[in-house]
């Protein structure tokens, strides 16, 4: 079974700040903002009336690895209207328990995934699963999400889905 690679994270110093400055765009002002795996928190600087909280290995609102988090642990998350998940899909062994997980935190959920049909040197990149484009949008429609955005971005797909309301009668 594959791992997190810890220290790979705690030592980038990669950049994908265009990437993030385009998926900060699909933000509205004033947003409450959990963003997912935020490294370097580049997306707080584009996103300055919102709310910025963080879920990553270190110095975050929530220090977590996000391949070892408990139901337990994921009750203590909060509520937030954008869920922000910028190059961390790939990373993540259990897409879809993740997915069931960040969907019951948003309404909202902007992310980004090299998808396999861009992508094939997956092992090279130290990514941890291998999904197509229409697998991510799947997941998230089996989630009653609705895709409101897709864009190319290099080798990324960037998406942006919106929890469907409920209609009661």
């Amino acid at each position: 079974m594959e791992k997190t690679d810890i220290n790979r994270w705690l030592n980038s110093n990669q950049s994908w700040e265009s990437r993030i400055e385009q998926m900060a765009s699909y933000i509205p002002k004033d947003s409450l903002v959990l963003d997912i795996g935020a490294g370097k928190k580049i997306l707080k600087k584009f996103i300055p009336t919102c709310e910025h909280n963080t879920l990553d290995l270190q110095d975050s609102t929530y220090n977590c690895d996000l391949n070892n988090m408990t139901d337990y642990l994921w009750e203590g998350i909060g509520i937030y209207s954008h869920i922000f998940c910028s190059g961390v899909l790939e990373y993540i062994i259990n897409l879809p328990e993740f997915i069931k997980h960040i969907t019951s935190k948003g309404s909202t959920f902007i992310i980004s995934y090299a998808g396999v049909e861009l992508n094939n040197e997956r092992k090279s990149h130290r990514w941890l699963n291998d999904y197509r484009i229409i697998d991510i949008v799947t997941m998230f429609l089996n989630k009653n999400c609705e895709l409101i955005r897709i864009q190319e971005w290099q080798t990324h797909t960037l998406m942006v889905f919106k929890k469907e309301s409920k209609n009661e009668l």
